[in-house]
């Protein structure tokens, strides 16, 4: 594989990573600054508080992963990295986002075809994933 193939591969893949996380950081803040404003009323204290929150743990994050990266990075804590934030996310849905569903929606109007749409969903995203060769 030539230089420029590569650089040609790095740079879609850079776009890809910067579109993926403009998608994931939009919800988040939301999700972070909504209940503030509601609480405070004041749109500069939520927007504030909400940009510190989300500063803070993007510096410490890239601080963390950058020592474990230069330091101890294998296989093994790959693996161990994804398997807590796996449970971590499965938690959540299970005992949170799900009983809150079920209060939301006692008549089950849209819980269970938007839990299952979402799980549809990523599978057709996992299968194109395969299909592009990019999943490893």
């Amino acid at each position: 594989m030539d230089l420029e193939h590569q650089s040609h591969q790095l740079k879609t893949l850079g776009i890809q990573v910067a579109i993926a996380l403009g998608i994931h950081i939009l919800p988040e803040g939301l999700i972070i600054s909504l209940p503030i404003y509601f609480s405070t009323g004041s749109r500069w204290k939520s927007f504030l508080i909400a940009g510190s929150i989300g500063i803070s743990a993007q510096m410490l994050g890239a601080i963390f992963g950058y020592v474990l990266f230069v330091t101890y990075w294998n296989d093994g804590v790959s693996a161990i990295l994804f398997a807590i934030i796996s449970a971590v996310l499965l938690y959540n849905v299970l005992h949170g986002m799900i009983p809150l569903a079920n209060k939301y929606d006692p008549e089950d109007e849209y819980r269970t075809y938007s839990l299952f749409g979402g799980i549809i969903f990523f599978a057709i995203v996992e299968a194109l994933f395969d299909i592009s060769g990019t999943n490893s």
